[in-house]
């Protein structure tokens, strides 16, 4: 800027010593530099380039007041000083200052070249003219070596600070990209951490399964020896006394069966890896049969009842196994709760854009739930009452499955409890209408022994359990053959005829999977093959039927459920032939 200032000042002067004739060439290039100058730099604030503009008008002004009897040369001189001076000052205060001191050299110049010209006695001789010609001059000088002073060290104040801006800059840009790196690096470190826990995590919940799996096999097994010897000792000829501790200690097993089925529902629902099903089933049947298991549990005098309104439908489309699991538990906590009164079951239904939405309610004159304890009354591991003096056992996860598995059903629980008066637990689910069917017995074919003997062969490793399943099954008219392995099992269907084949899974030379693989490659009359194994989890069972395998029973074993597949092997057996 202030080179640019002194070089137009240079040329306004040499146009303006050259002559009269140059003044108004010069003013043309002075005013020509002057708004390219505007025009390449648009950073000007609108009162500078007012300034500039009468710092060009200006000395035409004079000039022409004057009648030109102004000087063109000092009129020039003092345009370059004006403009040099209005584009210098940053400040419009000091601008204004600058163009004011300007405005006053060029009248007192003005009037000196006047008097100079009408030979003013006190001015009239050369000599003096020469002298304010010399003093105009130095002067103008002064200002100008002033100026071009003042604009170097702005320029050099300039330079030194863009040259401190670009090294800033250039700090500032290293900066930012070692946060970046570092920021990449951290990620990275932090991916890493994340897929490295990922791994530990996926590895954790496999080793728990396969520790779930293995601890319900290893209890599944002693507890079918329990379960199944106290159903033979039930079959034989005892007297009261003995008969009560039979069922004393089946009671215990079942209880114990029961803890051991929450614990891996839990423990499947919390991994996700629980299923349901989607079947059609008879509603009212299904809750009829859980009501009459309880019945019987209740206590003397309490009575057990059951209210559906009419627009309940009689079969609907859901998943039978966790309804029934979600009503027997409520039930269950009611009849253990409630020592006198009732319970009633009342369900009611009510159209969705989903299918029905089915809403239960459970009221019982119980002992009630206190208001603290019910905030905490689904969570795991939680009872109402936690203290070493409580009377009533469990686990505590009863009613947290029933939360998750109403969650799962698309539903919700709620629960209204006032101590000393009773409880209510309403639930809603969403299921489809289905079909009416022909009514049948809940458990399938009534079982009916034949005078005929079915042949069946028992795939099973473990000596308690091959004597309990023989006993049970000989009780039923059954003939067993027994094979202690998988490779057995497949030389003895080879070799003989069998309508029912009870496969045991895990099993030395061959298992119970690569065994039924075996015997369905095979193109002699194919048995019923039906998995019996300590193995209880949804993917066991899928693996048995992806095998060939007809159906699966874990254990431990009932009667009942051996009579459904000894009924099913003979009717397979009775259309085949």
């Amino acid at each position: 800027m202030s080179g640019g200032g002194l070089v137009w000042g240079a040329i306004s002067l040499g146009f303006g010593l050259v002559g009269p004739s140059a003044v108004p060439l010069g003013y043309v290039v002075l005013t020509a530099a002057n708004f390219t100058r505007l025009h390449v730099s648009k950073n000007f604030a609108r009162a500078r380039t007012v300034q500039v503009l009468l710092s060009l008008l200006l000395p035409f002004l004079f000039q022409w007041t004057l009648g030109g009897l102004v000087n063109s040369g000092g009129v020039m001189l003092w345009s370059m000083i004006a403009l040099v001076g209005s584009l210098t000052f940053s400040s419009a205060k000091n601008s204004l200052r600058w163009l004011a001191v300007y405005c006053g050299l060029t009248l007192l110049s003005g009037v000196f070249d006047a008097a100079a010209v009408a030979q003013a006695p006190f001015i009239a001789s050369p000599a003096v003219s020469r002298g304010f010609f010399v003093l105009n001059v130095s002067v103008i000088s002064l200002i100008v070596f002033g100026l071009a002073i003042l604009l170097n060290q702005r320029q050099t104040e300039a330079i030194s600070k863009l040259v401190e801006g670009q090294r800033m800059n250039r700090q500032l840009t290293a900066q930012l990209q070692a946060s970046a790196a570092s920021l990449e690096a951290q990620v990275r470190v932090r991916t890493t951490e994340l897929e490295s826990a990922l791994v530990r995590a996926e590895a954790g919940t496999r080793t728990k399964g396969e520790f779930l799996a293995v601890m319900s096999h290893e209890i599944r097994t002693p507890l079918n020896g329990i379960l199944g010897t106290t159903e033979l000792l039930e079959l034989s000829r005892l007297d009261a006394e003995q008969q009560d501790r039979v069922h004393l200690i089946r009671r215990s097993g079942e209880l114990l069966l029961n803890i051991i089925n929450d614990v891996l529902d839990f423990s499947k629902i919390e991994a996700g890896k629980l299923e349901l099903t989607s079947v059609s089933f008879d509603l009212v049947g299904e809750l009829d049969a859980i009501i009459q298991l309880h019945r019987a549990e209740a206590a003397p005098g309490v009575q057990i009842e059951t209210e559906v309104e009419s627009n309940v439908p009689k079969r609907v489309t859901a998943d039978p196994t966790r309804l029934a699991q979600i009503v027997g538990n409520l039930l269950s906590n009611a009849v253990k709760f409630t020592h006198h009164g009732r319970i009633v079951l009342k369900v009611a239904a009510a159209p969705s854009a989903a299918g029905i939405r089915l809403e239960f309610s459970l009221s019982d004159t119980g002992i009630g739930i206190a208001p603290e304890a019910q905030v905490r009354l689904f969570q795991p591991f939680t009872q109402a009452d936690s203290s070493t003096t409580r009377r009533y056992g469990g686990t505590g996860l009863g009613l947290a499955i029933c939360a998750r598995l109403v969650e799962r059903m698309a539903g919700a629980i709620f629960v209204e409890s006032t101590l000393g008066q009773g409880t209510t637990f309403r639930f809603h689910i969403m299921c489809q209408s289905a079909a009416d069917e022909p009514t049948r017995t809940q458990h399938g074919p009534r079982y009916v022994r034949s005078p005929i003997p079915i042949r069946v062969l028992l795939a099973e490793d473990n000596p308690v359990n091959c004597a309990i399943a023989c006993k049970l099954l000989e009780a039923i008219g059954c003939e067993v053959v027994i094979a202690g392995d998988g490779q057995r099992a497949v030389e003895l269907v080879t070799q003989s005829n069998f309508e029912l084949v009870l496969m045991d899974v895990q099993m030395p030379v061959l298992d119970g999977l690569q065994a039924t693989r075996a015997i369905r490659a095979l193109t002699t009359r194919q048995p019923r093959i039906v998995a019996l194994t300590a193995n209880a989890f949804e993917s066991d069972r899928q693996a048995c039927l992806a095998a060939g395998m007809d159906d699966f029973v874990s254990k431990p074993i009932r009667l009942e459920q051996l009579k459904r597949q000894v009924q099913a092997a003979r009717s397979g057996a009775a259309q085949a032939a």
